[in-house]
């Protein structure tokens, strides 16, 4: 079939007239589709050569090369077409008002109006809101050809959705289809992020273009010469990204391109500002010189960030972006990250320094005993390997200046991990379990690390080994050095100790057994087993739950120098065996009912499907053959008591259907889970009833969702209050209740397509936890960390609020606010107000944003900032209201 493109739809205008008159045997296989399709002189269809002797030759129409004109002749092998001529050549489709087309050899020359294109289509299922969203975006032509029913009583247009890629429009272009090789007069190409004018072109059988005289813009109206901005260059090369990597961690989006021009002047309005020796943009990179941003800062004064990455190789993959900034109260700071990508493997490095002026000091805190040097610096080194299809590698090395240095420099990094971790791990699989090496030392001496050289594992997940009895093994011998941070000051406070590194060489085997019994409605899960630790030298001190936790409130850097006694290891007990056994049963049942007739199109309900599985996990540990007071701390392993109690809990689920006809999926509408513990054992300060938790997670609709998490003890009065209520016997504003240990609970709603806000809350009481452990079982947990008896003695209150939404007189303008308010401070911790406009071909971004803090005299600390960026939008229009966030123009980031 032929198809003609407009800019509305596609509509079929002919049929294929195979032109056989020129090579008679190619036809002799196949003669009745020339007597059927003679008749249409104004259409025809070239097939390959190698594939005219082939039956099924029609089936390889991407092979083909199919046309349609006003008019048609004929001189030996060339088809002459003039007038509204298309030529489609596999996703290629040209139109022009001449052409000839040699039949043998696909050489092609064509004049007048040419204009060439690169089409992709797909099939989408949408409602009416997705298909007037789609009809906007400039780089896509949407059709209806049906629609659907949902089982919730909403409909769905079924389109067909032809997406544009790279367009190229000429005066005249001569070449050949097979080759690719072409030559352009009055170039103008149209790329996913760009915009390419030249005089002449010539596009190089890999792909290559090579435009003279070239203007490079992301504004549409170059076409017309009214570009807001513009790059000339002599000449300008655009090469195709060309990745033939598989990873499956690495996944770029290919077709994309880069450009490397020479010669060039950056114009704005057409007025000349700067003269550039050479400019590149990465295949995977906005156009533009370089990335910019900048500000001002209370701390870091005026500063102002660039970067601009460079694409080194196709493959491996290889990419290099270099940074540059200048903060006007600490300095010039330079950097390069670099990702190197193959199929097997996966690498980053980075690196940066500065010269600071004004080097962090304890953050101004008085009694902080940390500090930063003049020269300040981070470097990083990450590699994930599949050495073999079973034989994995993973390594990270991290090396930092000094404690402050992500905090000030990276703070998005200090979020995420404010202590990096320096390992290397090789691990082979078998098909039963798995061996692992493991190195994890310490680089920076301002880190506390509980050091492994090495470790050596042997895991076998849970497995059947006969009839219903389960199996669940780890095994590890390591050589453990648990080292503490060296401060820049000695400790002025409680007995002025610091805490002391302590080592031992340690080897763990835990067994777990599983006989899981099912009788009619309940499920019995009885599980035994026992670990057996050694260690080459332990304590003759005892440490206590209590002088832990004093031992590591004195390393906290943040807290300055705590009054606290300090009380270390020592290495005079010797070498201990231990041994700790456990014994559990868990029982569970399923209680579900299924509403088919609920349906509700607001809430995307097509039926519901309300589960309910409560459950008793019973953990019995006795008490081990050691005391875990004796035995050094590295982590849970080392703190394993005895345990004696029962959780009492109920997980329920609230489901239901999503999807299309025939592909519905089960969608978790709402889900709770509620445990109580309760404990058969007494401990000194603690009752039988344990921690009451919940944990909601509320996600009806794409639009809401709700999370909170509660964790509640009714039961007693051991709270520890912290030095400022002890002294003034008074409870500070807002939410007082002694029920509650902690609480966080977020809500988030979209109110419109671009109207958002969200709303969370955090409380939490002074209080310690007691212990609950299992070496067989997974127990629900409010708080991550350690599972064993810890201490919170800050009490915490903080209500954050924010929003976000396009004007509705100028839906290019995107303004949000946030505020973070202290409840138990009683004022504003921080707030921000972030204004983005997109205009033609770019974007103006502008964030405010204003932190308070006391100090340790109680004095209030005001620091604002301001930052501003401008990006340059890929396609205009693809990128309107993009959202511009505080923390992606903070100094620290």
């Amino acid at each position: 079939m032929i198809f003609r493109s407009y800019p509305d739809r596609w509509i079929m205008t002919g049929v294929i007239v195979a032109l056989t008159a020129w090579v008679p045997s190619a036809w002799s296989d196949s003669p009745q589709i020339y007597d059927t399709l003679k008749s249409q002189p104004n259409s025809f269809m070239i097939p390959e050569v190698n594939n005219l002797a082939e039956k099924a030759y029609l089936r390889g129409g991407s092979q083909q090369i199919y046309a349609n004109a006003d008019s048609l002749d004929f001189v030996g092998s060339n088809i002459i077409a003039s007038g509204n001529v298309e030529i489609r050549y596999q996703d290629i489709t040209i139109q022009a008002d001449r052409a000839i087309v040699n039949i043998k050899t696909k050489d092609l020359d064509a004049k007048g109006n040419i204009v060439l294109r690169r089409n992709q289509e797909k099939i989408s299922h949408l409602t009416l809101k997705e298909f007037y969203d789609q009809r906007r975006l400039p780089d896509r032509l949407v059709e209806i050809i049906g629609y659907q029913m949902k089982p919730t009583g909403e409909q769905l247009l079924i389109c067909r959705i032809h997406l544009r890629g790279d367009f190229f429009k000429a005066e005249r272009i001569s070449g050949n289809l097979l080759t690719g090789a072409v030559e352009f007069e009055k170039f103008i190409g149209g790329y996913r992020n760009f915009f390419c004018v030249g005089t002449s072109a010539s596009r190089a059988t890999d792909g290559t273009i090579t435009v003279k005289d070239a203007t490079v813009t992301t504004c549409e109206y170059v076409e017309d010469e009214q570009e807001h901005y513009s790059v000339n260059c002599g000449t300008l090369v655009i090469a195709p990204r060309d990745n033939p990597s598989d990873l499956k961690l690495y996944n770029p989006n290919l077709g994309e391109h880069s450009y490397v021009g020479y010669n060039c002047t950056f114009r704005v309005g057409g007025v000349p500002v700067a003269w550039v020796p050479v400019v590149y943009k990465a295949s995977d990179e906005s156009p533009g010189i370089a990335q910019v941003s900048g500000g001002y800062d209370s701390d870091w004064g005026v500063w102002v960030k660039a970067s601009k990455k460079f694409r080194i190789f196709d493959y491996p993959d290889t990419s290099v972006r270099v940074h540059t900034d200048y903060y006007s109260k600490h300095g010039f700071g330079y950097g390069a990250e670099s990702w190197i990508n193959t199929e097997e493997s996966k690498t980053s490095l980075f690196s940066y320094f500065i010269y600071d002026k004004s080097p962090t000091d304890g953050n101004d805190d008085d009694g902080v005993r940390m500090s930063a040097q003049n020269q300040r610096y981070d470097m990083k080194f990450s590699n994930m390997t599949h050495v073999t299809d079973r034989l994995d590698f993973r390594g990270n090395f991290e090396k930092l200046s000094d404690y402050y240095m992500l905090q000030d420099f990276f703070s998005d990094r200090a979020n995420n991990s404010p202590q990096p971790t320096t390992f290397a791990s090789l691990e082979y699989q078998f098909d039963r379990l798995s061996v692992a090496g493991y190195v994890q030392p310490r680089v920076n001496d301002f880190y506390t690390e509980a050091q492994k050289l090495p470790e050596l594992r042997i895991d076998a997940p849970r497995q059947e080994l006969f009839k219903n009895l389960y199996y669940q093994g780890e095994n590890s011998l390591s050589n453990m050095r648990m080292t503490f941070r060296d401060f820049n000051s000695a400790n002025a406070n409680g007995n002025g100790v610091d805490p002391e590194s302590y080592s031992a060489v340690r080897f763990d085997s835990l067994h777990m057994f599983y006989y899981p019994i099912n009788i009619d409605w309940l499920n019995l899960i009885p599980r035994a087993g026992g670990r057996l630790t050694y260690y080459n030298r332990s304590s003759k001190t005892k440490m206590g739950d209590d002088e832990l936790n004093q031992l590591f409130l004195a390393d906290d850097p943040d807290r300055g120098s705590p009054d606290v006694n300090v009380t270390n290891y020592d290495d005079r007990n010797g070498n201990i065996f231990r041994f700790a056994g456990e014994v559990g049963l868990e029982a569970n049942t399923k209680i579900y009912r299924s509403w088919q007739d609920i349906k509700n199109s607001f809430w995307e309900i097509d039926g519901m499907r309300n589960v309910i599985i409560p459950y008793i996990n019973y953990t019995g540990i006795p008490q081990p053959t050691t005391s875990a007071n004796h035995l050094y701390y590295f982590d849970d392993t080392d703190r394993i008591e005895r345990q004696n109690f029962i959780r009492f809990g109920t997980k329920n689920r609230l489901q239901t259907r999503r999807g299309e006809y025939g592909k519905e999926q089960i969608y978790e509408w709402a889900s709770v889970e509620t445990f109580q513990d309760f404990h058969l054992s007494n401990q000194s300060g603690y009752g039988h009833m344990g921690d009451l938790g919940s944990i909601l997670k509320f996600n009806p609709t794409s639009r809401l969702s709700l999370t909170s998490l509660l964790l509640l003890n009714p039961y007693d009065s051991n709270k520890t209050m912290n030095e400022s209520e002890v002294e003034s016997g008074l409870r500070k504003a807002g939410l007082n209740c002694d029920w509650i240990d902690r609480w966080e609970t977020t809500l988030r709603y979209r109110f419109i397509e671009d109207a958002s806000a969200y709303i969370s809350y955090s409380y939490q009481n002074p209080y310690n936890q007691r212990s609950v452990y299992s070496m067989g079982s997974t127990l629900a947990e409010i708080e991550s960390g350690t599972a064993f008896s810890r201490s919170y003695i800050d009490r915490i209150q903080d209500v954050k609020l924010g929003m976000e939404t396009l004007l509705p007189f100028d839906r290019n303008t995107k303004i949000g606010y946030e505020i973070d308010y202290d409840v138990e401070a009683g004022y504003l911790h921080a707030q921000k107000v972030k204004l983005a406009h997109t205009f033609h071909c770019f974007e103006v971004a502008v964030v405010a944003a204003q932190t308070k803090d006391r100090d340790n005299d109680g004095d209030k600390e005001t620091k604002n900032s301001i930052s501003a960026t401008l990006t340059l939008t890929s396609i205009p229009g693809v990128k309107t209201g993009r959202s511009a966030s505080a923390d992606d123009f903070a100094p620290g980031k």
